[in-house]
């Protein structure tokens, strides 16, 4: 138990933001001696946990972590059944597909599905997004109150692109947007070239507890496109939701969506 404490101590010390450190980094921030530090580091390298790198001393998480963390991903519930519901989103659309999850003022995609197109998306798992700016994002924020949303998050929001929501009282209004309509938008606002749509993933309580979302390049986002996105999208995690044991009310599209194509020519610039 004792190991199992000590590697589980040094493993959390690796993040996206220092994803390599030295022996002594680790001691410091472990308040250790080093020579404790370097022989616990050694056997986990040992192991095959960590990768050592003799010639700059730095450590890094091994392979066989990554390995074991694809057999994770693969069990868990939520990705399992997200992957074939992500295939249907992007065999019906032609574009990349995600299911992302939040995580502070982020979202991480925690599955994706790449577009076969010529020009595509990158879609990389892990990778964290900023949920203001994402169509993923806003669905999941939606699910929260006003208050919360106001609590979470620093004002003005950080500005990616000219289409950047950054104004508080602009962007708890796109969120009333969302709950009104079921679904989320994102037009140029994390990259200025892309747009996006996402929907909310339910599980049994219905609670919100990740979003799909499917994108494309800009120049792909005509009126018929969206349109069949934001479909394929909310009809999906609906689907989802249901096969995460969700019972409420299936949501209600209106027969034409209103001001797609203006909505996003506004939202770009191109007026």
């Amino acid at each position: 138990m004792q190991n199992l404490r000590k590697l589980a101590s040094v493993l959390s010390l690796f993040t996206f933001e220092q994803p390599e450190l030295t022996g002594s980094e680790v001691a410091a921030l472990l308040k250790r001696p080093k020579s404790t530090v370097y022989r616990t580091l050694n056997a986990i390298a040992a192991a095959g946990f960590l990768d050592h790198d003799r010639a700059t001393g730095r450590y890094r998480l091994g392979i066989r972590l990554a390995s074991l963390g694809e057999i994770a991903r693969q069990s868990t519930s939520l990705q399992r059944l997200a992957h074939a519901a992500l295939t249907r989103v992007t065999g019906a659309t032609g574009e990349m597909s995600t299911i992302m999850v939040q995580t502070g003022k982020h979202g991480i995609n925690i599955e994706v599905v790449e577009s076969r197109q010529v020009l595509m998306l990158p879609g990389l798992v892990g990778t964290p997004q900023p949920l203001h700016a994402s169509a993923g994002g806003k669905a999941i924020l939606a699910a929260l109150d006003d208050e919360t949303v106001t609590q979470t998050f620093t004002w003005p929001l950080e500005r990616f692109t000219r289409s950047t929501i950054t104004d508080r009282k602009r962007f708890l209004a796109e969120l009333g947007q969302v709950r009104r309509v079921g679904y989320g938008t994102s037009w140029g606002e994390h990259s200025a070239d892309i747009v996006g749509a996402g929907a909310p993933v339910r599980d049994h309580r219905g609670v919100v507890i990740a979003a799909m979302t499917v994108g494309c390049p800009e120049t792909r986002a005509t009126s018929a496109a969206m349109t069949l996105m934001i479909r394929t999208i909310v009809a999906e995690a609906d689907r989802l939701s249901r096969a995460l044991g969700f019972q409420g009310e299936a949501p209600v599209l209106p027969a034409k969506l209103p001001n797609i194509e203006r909505a996003g020519a506004m939202a770009l610039g191109r007026r």
